[in-house]
């Protein structure tokens, strides 16, 4: 049975300026999603509520009752009265839970590591859990590791990060290199786009058998069996009120499961 078409959702959307792929690139879902909760097709379900709450900021229950109206707080014991939502909710939503202005690159890498070191903990605990036998002598930590491997290529890919990361690991663990080759490869690498910007000046006098120094600098990929961790130069707060973070952020997060329609 067809449901009644979610307006709470679009109005949603029309407040943030996004359009349903967008919308849904933000959650993680597929468009589809968005497209169909919106229409009635399917149902909005908790967990896909819980998505919209945790990246936008706005009422749980009136997405899931589609109100029509869009209000922040009051659902959780971590806010504070309701109030109308508006784009300034978000702003002020991003900056409060994600710890950044959404157009402050420096502060969006600052919120990065605040929530790798949220999570880094679990993640810990969940792999030395893993080597151990357990129940019947299962051997779990090889099929764990594999697991986490294999999200994590899913997420970059699935988001379409390879852009990103290449930047991401350019800009931090990029170090100068000098090598020894010759002019004719050297002018083979540059017609292929220099892919690994040799500081190569071509002059008439070279021949492609000369053999010249060249400098680049080197820098890790992603497909490399280990990435170095990121240095920091300035370590990510330690605490929620460091931070001026005034959420409950493992309760904010358990509750986007995986289901996000019903």
């Amino acid at each position: 049975m067809k449901t009644k078409p979610n307006k709470t959702v679009a109005k949603l959307r029309e407040i943030l300026g996004k359009t349903q792929a967008q919308f849904a690139v933000m959650l993680g879902v597929s468009r589809d999603t968005i497209v169909s909760v919106e229409n009635g097709r399917n149902r909005m379900s908790p967990g896909l509520a819980a998505r919209i709450h945790v990246a936008t900021g706005v009422s749980k229950s009136d997405l899931l009752e589609n109100t029509g109206k869009l209000t922040t707080g009051a659902d959780e014991p971590y806010t504070c009265a309701k109030t109308e939502y508006t784009r300034e909710s978000f702003r002020k939503w991003c900056e409060d839970v994600f710890g950044t202005d959404p157009s402050n690159p420096v502060g969006r890498k600052q919120a990065a590591q605040f929530f790798f070191d949220h999570i880094k903990g679990r993640l810990e605990v969940l792999l030395v859990a893993a080597t151990r036998p357990g129940l019947k002598g299962r051997d779990r930590f090889p099929a764990v590791i594999q697991s986490l491997e294999s999200w994590i290529q899913y997420a970059y890919e699935e988001f379409e990060l390879a852009n990103e990361v290449d930047e991401v690991l350019r800009e931090e663990t990029s170090m100068p290199i000098s090598n020894r080759l010759s002019v004719g490869i050297l002018r083979d690498i540059v017609k292929q786009g220099n892919p690994m910007k040799f500081k190569f000046k071509d002059s008439k006098k070279y021949k492609d058998s000369d053999i010249i120094d060249v400098d680049y600098d080197d820098y890790e990929k992603w497909d490399e069996p280990y990435i170095s961790p990121l240095e920091r130069k300035k370590p990510a707060p330690r605490s929620r009120s460091e931070a001026k973070h005034e959420w409950d952020f493992g309760s904010l997060f358990l509750e986007s499961d995986s289901k996000v329609s019903s």
